[in-house]
């Protein structure tokens, strides 16, 4: 995307392969499609550094296909077929899961669920590409009015994964059903950000677009304990359309 060129760069050249391109949409996109640098560079790097989820399924499924074009095995019918049993499997395409996967809302009260150990920057690499910062800026309630909110939206599958990463803020925090296909959950408001939120991102800080909505709320955060004022309203209302602008206008050098 135009806002995460800086982001790009830096992945671009940490893993030194693939390429940096620019579509018809004027968006930058990184890709990396040769076998080689597959096999050699991205699946050693999400080894040591495991996906969660049903993103770390299809990781296996797809480290088997990658194995087997490797090797070129994909140019005969026996490793041709048994890609392809791979690939059907994968995304949205999956019907069969592990045990741990696709659990009943229900079930997470119950205390034998076991929970994904995270990190921080696993935490902060999901919130990137998963989750979304926000603030509720409308005047016509009050007492919701400047609520910051971290949230985050999953396929049923992920229960675990949700919950697990609820929990790494908060043991009191649990999941909720978005729909038939979906879960999520958000951390909120005042009391969360200064006991779990801000601490996280002083530890951890986000890189791209999304650290300059972390930096605005920061800056909000003080103000909201006066957000009955009307210039403290519109102060905050300011700094929060300010980061939406850097988000849709990027400054460029």
């Amino acid at each position: 995307m135009k806002n995460k060129d800086q982001l790009l760069v830096e992945l671009y050249n940490f893993f030194q392969c693939g390429k940096l391109s620019t579509n018809k949409n004027g968006m930058t996109v990184y890709t990396v499609q040769d076998i080689s640098s597959i096999w050699n560079i991205i699946i050693p790097h999400f080894k040591s550094y495991p996906l969660k989820g049903t993103k770390h399924l299809d990781f296996l499924d797809f480290s088997e296909i990658a194995e087997i074009m490797y090797n070129k095995k994909h140019l005969t019918a026996e490793g041709f077929n048994p890609m392809m049993i791979h690939y059907l499997q994968m995304n949205t395409k999956r019907k069969n899961f592990p045990d741990g996967f696709g659990l009943s809302i229900e079930n997470w009260r119950e205390k034998d669920i076991e929970y994904l150990t995270l990190n921080g920057h696993y935490i902060n690499g999901f919130l990137a590409g998963d989750g979304s910062i926000g603030l509720i800026t409308n005047l016509n309630n009050i007492s919701t009015f400047g609520t910051i909110l971290i949230s985050f939206t999953q396929h049923v599958n992920n229960y675990v994964l949700i919950a697990s990463v609820l929990r790494y803020f908060s043991p009191n925090l649990n999941p909720s059903k978005h729909s038939e296909f979906s879960v999520g959950g958000s951390i909120r408001g005042t009391r969360n950000w200064d006991k779990y939120l801000a601490p996280h991102f002083i530890e951890f800080p986000m890189l791209g677009h999304k650290q300059i909505a972390i930096s605005n709320l920061f800056q909000i955060r003080p103000l909201l304990d006066d957000k009955n004022n009307k210039q403290t309203q519109q102060n905050i209302l300011d700094l929060w359309d300010d980061f939406n602008e850097n988000f849709n206008n990027p400054k460029t050098d």
